[in-house]
């Protein structure tokens, strides 16, 4: 099989980044691990793309160039590399590389609000870890053990004992990166943990979750605490960061869609669509319509 060449590409000449219609993680599923090498892979593509999935390439070999979201990365030894979902991204990789990637669903990790992975902050600011032998090495042994999991296919718990892993992986990661970069996460240090917490929370569920109760129970606290935790430091009651959110989404589907205001409603968690229009109107003062025609003109 062919393989991309490498030269070097500017971005605006690069063909228009599409979905890619591998998708080997699902929610029976939510963890994929592949080991590739030489001219085997779990898939090759040859244009830019990005998944519905966050991804992680580990390479314990290097060789060969990384695009991940316009920007080229050259491939190291003892480096991983980040593409978060929706993501476009295109590795060029030379035959000698060696590695694997590991494939999965964030909202499946089973984590606690206040570690640090909990907002995978690695894969917002920094695309690639270029590590030590021994710092490497750590990860790969994981990474193995990953791989060696995603083998049993019909194992009874193969699915737990890989999120086990994958959540071990990620959290020698953050150690590192915090190690590699010290001061990347000094904005976010500012924030309190749980505050985070429930932002990322809101971004990931608030087309389908609007009571606060239910982002109280995925954090294990009492929605009074939540609405003090977010309040102080948020600067606003839980209710209200939902409701920008889905106002925000709303707006911007009615101004750039061509979709019916009914299938914009239901997408975004409204059964009603009337409730949807009221609801609107409240907190924009235009309706749905008023949005769709101030887009028209």
């Amino acid at each position: 099989m062919m393989r991309p060449k490498t030269t070097s590409v500017k971005k605006k000449q690069m063909p228009v980044a599409t979905l890619n219609s591998i998708t080997p993680v699902t929610e029976d599923c939510p963890v994929e691990v592949f080991r590739w090498g030489g001219f085997q892979d779990h898939h090759v593509a040859d244009v830019p793309h990005a998944h519905a999935f966050d991804e992680i390439l580990i390479f314990n070999k290097g060789g060969g160039k990384h695009l991940i979201d316009g920007t080229w990365h050259k491939v190291k030894d003892s480096s991983v590399h980040f593409i978060r979902v929706g993501v476009e991204h295109l590795l060029m990789r030379s035959e000698e590389a060696d590695g694997g990637t590991v494939l999965f669903l964030r909202d499946y990790l089973s984590y606690e609000p206040q570690l640090p992975f909990k907002h995978l902050f690695f894969f917002e600011t920094q695309a690639v870890l270029n590590l030590s032998g021994i710092a490497f090495n750590e990860l790969w042994l994981i990474y193995e053990q990953m791989w060696n999991e995603a083998q049993k296919k019909h194992h009874f718990y193969r699915k737990q004992v890989i999120l086990s892993w994958l959540n071990a992986f990620l959290v020698k990661v953050a150690e590192q990166y915090h190690e590699a970069f010290p001061d990347a996460l000094s904005d976010r240090a500012a924030l309190h943990p749980m505050a985070q917490a429930f932002q990322n929370l809101v971004e990931a569920h608030f087309q389908s979750q609007k009571s606060v109760e239910f982002y109280a129970r995925q954090l294990f606290v009492t929605p009074k605490y939540l609405h003090e935790i977010s309040r102080k430091h948020l600067g606003k009651c839980p209710q209200d960061l939902i409701a920008d959110h889905t106002i925000s989404m709303a707006v911007s589907r009615l101004q750039t869609g061509a979709d019916s205001v009914k299938k914009i409603a239901s997408e975004l968690g409204f059964s009603d669509p009337a409730y949807f229009s009221r609801f609107l109107k409240k907190h924009t003062g235009k309706s749905p319509i008023e949005w769709q025609a101030s887009r028209q003109g």
